[in-house]
């Protein structure tokens, strides 16, 4: 909400300057975003740029281009060479005198053009500032004083406030609002608002009004005014409106503006003469009815739509936008006026589903005065005889189904105190909460509020807490420390689980990223998922922020990609991400099965940050480390890595990990197309996991085992396994041996030169304890044979020669 400093002290008296006005402004909750200066370009000219009168316009006799001018300019006379074309005997001008510093450094000084005087220049908008484009110099309203400063005659020297208001806070969504509260909180503050009167009118109303739905409005006036001639409006109308930020339009469009932003409810002007029928109708729009709104658009309409209809359909959405059927043109004589009050949950929706938000739905949305209503229709009629020539006809019409009781609320005194740690009697409560229209009388054990009809954001007693809060002074609020209570309940399993997986993956030197959670279809297709992959099951959202965020995401992956694209971009080759976040599947229609994801991602060069370490490239193997060493300290058991068929996994590099037969996620280098389609360059490597599933493997806690007395004796085999079969079978089948078996390791893989072809050489490592006794070499032999029988007759592995 923006708003100039002289219509604010129109409607208020208060003694406080401009900075204090912004600071109890922002103190009361109002908080000032900005303070706009028009007069700022304007600073250098002081006393030297004025309104000037042309007197005389004569050829230039040396140039045709040129005009000799004899400009008025208070008590003197200057003679100003001017090159424009716009400009004509009696226009008043602005003029630029010797002395005066232009906004782009230009400095005026006597000269002679082509061989005549000229004591000065007169300007364009372009020249001063106040536009960005113009055409010839800068003509004025007729009823300038000439020889008056330009900024003071154009109102520049008054500052525009802007704030920014909380949604709970629609009442001050208009000027009239605004004063109140600095009514309350400047030193001799008083309102003067304008008065408003019913104007009279003879004879019946020409339409008659039928609510059809009374929960989705509940109030609805109108008044028919006859004899309005279009045309433009006041100056002063006019440049209220541009200082808020609305462009002028005819003197009835702006009459209605103008009322919303003083009183902060909005109308709607028809052209009476092009309703159809007697009857005006506010109900809900019927299957398949279209509505052409005042911005030229097609608008299909459903049920869930209210809208004002006459007899030939609908002519407005109801509280959001005029139909052009109606609009008022230049041939416009007779006007209804319509102000109402809408049910904000229907006019939000409206809003949104179609994509039109306006100033009046903006104020719906938030709830108006419902007993300002009829206040505000009665301004504008009153406004439209005085801009447009308007006379009402018949008396208003008056609906006003949603007619409620001020609201009481009892406010307990002791308990104010209590919870802003200061002291609250009646005295207090009364002082503090009269200057904002609540009426305050004394109850047991507190006392009785009675809530004014523009505060629809007071409900309960906590909101008559926070009204004190902010009469009394945020700032004043003695700081108290909270005393010692009970201890915080501990974290839930799947929270410490959570900050465990996020503590442990920095640890191993991942960054973490945070991204959004909407997406779009195609992404599926960059991931090469199948129609039928579960993945393309979307969540679809209702009303995306745009269309690449249409629907909920089924991975984590996507998003790291599209992050680790992002800092490719910006050159950085070195990246290790992750983030631990939900994802969401459709499980049938209005349903959806949410599940918590880590995904990590890793390219480019890995060291140990030591100056001395050589870089290596980051492979499948460290990012299998990774996890490994992730899944082993949060204390899931033994891990196996098997074959992946993820379709975004290069082709043999890639694995699904299973903790007996649960699958918790898996790993492997992207696909080098998929790498392509997000932008990626490199050898990338991804992997994610299932945080549900790696919960249900977590071990109960950790067993205690004696320090071993007796020495292992380990043994490496170099073994000729067929190419079909995976390493960790071979792994499987040594720790299956058990007894003195304490651990199988991979240590080697080969594949080349003086090794058969369709075979690859493993190096696999036994180390082999006794718990009793030192084990002898014909033993550990024992094991060693028995593992290489097994592994020849399952899957024809043999000892490498």
């Amino acid at each position: 909400m923006r708003f100039p400093l002289s219509w604010l002290r129109e409607l208020v008296d208060f003694d406080l300057d401009l900075d204090g006005l912004c600071h109890g402004l922002t103190m009361a909750g109002l908080e000032v975003a900005g303070v706009e200066n028009p007069a700022a370009a304007l600073v250098g000219c002081g006393d030297r740029l004025v309104v000037g009168r042309l007197a005389e316009v004569a050829p230039h006799p040396d140039a045709d281009r040129l005009t000799v001018c004899r400009v008025e300019v208070g008590t003197e006379v200057a003679q100003i060479v001017c090159g424009a074309k716009n400009h004509r005997v009696g226009d008043r001008v602005a003029a630029a005198l010797p002395g005066c510093k232009l906004p782009g450094g230009m400095k005026i000084r006597k000269a002679k053009l082509r061989g005549v005087a000229s004591g000065g220049m007169l300007c364009s908008a372009k020249e001063l500032g106040l536009v960005t484009t113009s055409e010839g110099i800068l003509i004025l309203p007729e009823t300038v004083e000439v020889g008056q400063p330009l900024v003071a005659a154009l109102g520049l020297d008054d500052p525009i406030i802007e704030i920014d208001l909380t949604p709970n806070r629609g009442d001050c969504l208009s000027m009239v609002g605004i004063a109140r509260e600095v009514a309350a909180f400047a030193p001799n503050g008083r309102l003067h608002l304008p008065e408003v009167a019913a104007v009279a009118g003879d004879g019946a109303p020409p339409v008659r009004v039928t609510l059809d739905d009374e929960a989705l409005c509940h109030r609805y006036t109108c008044r028919a005014v006859e004899g309005v001639t279009i045309g433009p409006s006041p100056a002063w109308m006019a440049r209220r409106l541009e200082q808020v930020g609305v462009r002028p339009i005819n003197n009835v469009v702006d009459v209605t503006n103008y009322v919303l932003f003083e009183r902060g409810q909005p109308l709607h002007a028809f052209d009476l003469d092009r309703i159809t029928g007697d009857e005006i109708r506010v109900r809900r729009a019927a299957d398949g009815e279209q509505l052409t709104t005042l911005d030229g658009v097609d608008r299909p309409l459903d049920p869930e739509r209210l809208v004002i209809a006459d007899a030939s359909g609908p002519v407005a959405l109801a509280g959001v936008m005029g139909g052009a059927s109606t609009e008022v043109g230049e041939t416009t004589r007779r006007l209804l006026i319509e102000a109402a009050s809408f049910d904000p949950v229907s006019i939000r929706r409206t809003a949104q589903a179609l994509q039109l938000h306006s100033e009046s739905s903006h104020r719906f949305e938030r709830q108006v005065d419902r007993d300002g209503v009829i206040v505000a229709l009665h301004r504008a009629c009153a406004l439209l005889g005085e801009v447009a020539g308007g006379r009402v006809v018949g008396a208003a019409v008056d609906h006003y189904p949603g007619r409620r009781p001020a609201p009481e609320i009892h406010l307990d005194l002791g308990r104010t105190g209590r919870d802003l740690g200061i002291e609250v009697d009646t005295t207090t409560a009364t002082t503090l909460l009269t200057p904002l229209g609540f009426e305050v009388v004394t109850a047991a054990d507190g006392v009785a509020v009675t809530v004014p009809s523009w505060r629809n954001d007071v409900e309960r007693p906590a909101d008559l807490v926070e009204e004190v809060a902010r009469r009394y002074g945020y700032d004043r609020i003695p700081a108290t420390y909270p005393k010692g209570g009970r201890p915080a309940e501990p974290p839930a399993l799947r929270d410490r689980l959570r900050r465990r997986l996020t503590d442990v993956t920095a640890a191993l030197g991942y960054r973490e990223v945070v991204t959004v959670a909407f997406t779009d279809e195609s992404r599926a297709d960059r991931l090469k998922l199948a129609a039928a992959d579960p993945r393309r099951g979307w969540v679809r959202v209702t009303n995306p922020i745009a269309q690449d965020q249409a629907v909920m995401r089924t991975e984590l992956i996507g998003d790291l990609l599209q992050a680790a694209a992002h800092n490719q971009r910006r050159g950085a080759a070195a990246l290790h991400l992750f983030e631990v976040a939900v994802c969401f599947t459709e499980t049938g229609e209005l349903a959806a099965e949410e599940a918590e994801h880590l995904a990590l991602f890793a390219c480019g060069p890995r060291t140990d940050g030591s100056w001395q370490a050589a870089a290596e490239e980051t492979d499948f193997f460290h990012l299998k480390g990774d996890l490994d060493s992730l899944l082993t300290t949060l204390g899931v058991g033994e891990v196996a890595w098997r074959r992946s068929a993820e379709p975004f996994l290069h082709p043999g590099r890639g694995a699904d990990l299973f903790a007996g037969d649960t699958r918790l996620g898996w790993a492997g280098e992207l696909h080098p197309e998929v790498a392509a389609a997000f932008d990626l360059t490199g050898r990338c490597l991804i992997g994610e996991l299932d945080v549900e599933a790696v919960a249900g493997r977590l071990s109960e806690g950790c067993a205690f085992q004696m320090i071993p007395r007796f020495p292992a004796m380990e043994r490496d085999l170099a073994l000729l396994c067929p190419e079909a079969v995976e390493a960790a079978t071979l792994v499987a089948t040594g720790r299956d041996l058990g007894g003195v078996v304490e651990a199988v390791t991979l240590f080697d893989r080969y594949q080349g030169e003086h090794v058969p072809e369709g075979m690859v050489s493993i190096g696999l490592r036994l180390r082999l304890r006794h718990g009793e006794r030192t084990l002898t070499d014909a033993e550990a032999d024992q094991v060693v044979a028995d593992l290489l029988d097994r592994l020849e007759q399952a899957h024809g592995v043999r000892l490498r020669s």
